[in-house]
């Protein structure tokens, strides 16, 4: 089935279909005073041919950030890179992306997804981050283990975006309470405080912004703080005025379905934001 017809609708969160639509909404969020990070849109890659184009894709991300002076980094996740086929294709074009990635010193983020990819995604992780330092992966809070995962990455002084996770999974393995979660997110997050492990902190949640505003103050850490495109502009304007280092998740692509459903199943006030996008800019 075509979905094409939604796209005027989920335009609040994903950037376009194409790479020249995702550059222009990049500039205008740089002109905000956002730096931006900027994913093409994919995920559980079995096709070859479509890893294969996934890879080209960021290398073309990439040129086109230097080309536009954008200040941007890249997102990408471990299985439109093809670790659903195997880690060894997927350590190849991680290796393409990094090496590339290295030779412009454009920052690249391993994004998380679903708990059967966790161990692979963190472990090479780990081995990339000793050739390259600008490398840095996503601890999900809701997690039972992210505290496990957030000492074994701040070890080896890696760079954390800390997020609330959005996958379905197994009660045994995530918290599904909001409050757990929250609580869950402020211990880890504590911790990365603590410890002025590199950090990114990606939530929407205003009473977190405002607790980790208060360990900004009380232990001069610079962090950063990640937000979805089209969501709580408001608190971003707010962060910048306030001197603060603001970072716009920038998604793009044809394959925005699974991405929307993720942000309509996290908050359901998602869904009003994403009608509203229409009539707004």
């Amino acid at each position: 089935m075509n979905y094409d017809y939604l796209i005027p609708f989920v335009r609040r969160w994903v950037a376009g279909k194409t790479l020249e639509e995702a550059i222009n909404v990049a500039k205008n969020a740089n002109s905000n005073g956002y730096f931006v990070v900027l994913n093409y849109l994919g995920e559980e890659l079995t096709d070859p041919s479509e890893i294969k184009f996934t890879v080209f894709e960021y290398r073309r991300i990439m040129d086109r950030i230097i080309r536009d002076k954008i200040n941007a980094a890249i997102a990408l996740k471990p299985t439109q890179l093809g670790l659903c086929m195997g880690e060894e294709i997927y350590i190849e074009n991680l290796a393409e992306i990094i090496n590339y990635a290295k030779k412009r010193n454009i920052m690249v983020w391993i994004d998380m997804e679903r708990s059967i990819y966790l161990d692979s995604t963190i472990r090479t992780y780990l081995d990339f981050l000793k050739e390259y330092r600008e490398l840095g992966v996503a601890i999900q809070a809701y997690m039972r283990n992210a505290i496990e995962l957030a000492k074994l990455v701040a070890e080896k002084d890696g760079f954390i975006r800390l997020v609330k996770g959005a996958y379905k999974e197994s009660p045994e393995i995530v918290f599904t309470d909001k409050e757990e979660i929250r609580e869950n997110y402020k211990k880890v997050m504590k911790y990365l405080f603590e410890k002025k492990v590199r950090l990114e902190l990606a939530t929407h949640d205003e009473k977190l912004v405002y607790e980790a505003i208060k360990l900004v103050l009380k232990t001069n850490h610079n962090i950063e703080f990640a937000f979805l495109r089209g969501i709580r502009n408001d608190l971003k304007r707010w962060l910048v005025k306030e001197g603060m280092r603001v970072v716009e998740y920038i998604p793009y692509g044809p394959s925005w379905k699974d991405y929307v459903y993720r942000r309509i199943r996290e908050k359901r006030s998602n869904i009003l934001l994403a009608l509203t996008s229409v009539f707004t800019k």
